[in-house]
């Protein structure tokens, strides 16, 4: 199951670096013939509605989300090791106050703060008071 994984991620890498070895179209060329075109031996996933080839939209879209994914593991990273250290040589009171914020923090369920947020933005939609 590893060596799976690791193949899986290696093609996932390989298709955001050189997107080209994986297909000969381009992700934003629109052909208003082909809207909605099925899958074919020239368009592996078909086309979508403008024209454009669903497969190189996807291996062109793998380097920006593997950008995100490795961009956004190493900011939280230095964020951690950052904050870890600041606690650590901040003494006694530092060190009580940052523990209280994380029990604070574990104690709120995700999925509650997901509905507030889902809510808020509603509201700012809307106009709600």
């Amino acid at each position: 199951m590893r060596v799976l994984s690791l193949l899986t991620l290696m093609v996932f890498v390989l298709a955001a670096l050189f997107p080209f070895w994986f297909t000969d179209q381009l992700p934003r060329v629109q052909n208003l013939s082909l809207i909605m075109a099925p899958a074919s031996e020239h368009h592996v996933l078909g086309c979508d509605w403008l024209g454009r080839d669903v497969w190189a939209r996807l291996v062109y879209g793998s380097r920006d989300t593997l950008l995100i994914g490795v961009s956004t593991s190493f900011c939280s990273i230095v964020a951690g090791l950052l904050l870890g250290t600041i606690v650590m040589f901040g003494g006694n009171i530092l060190n009580r106050f940052y523990a209280a914020f994380l029990d604070i923090a574990q104690a709120f369920p995700p999925l509650l703060g997901a509905i507030l947020l889902a809510s808020k933005q509603r509201c700012i939609q809307h106009g709600c008071q």
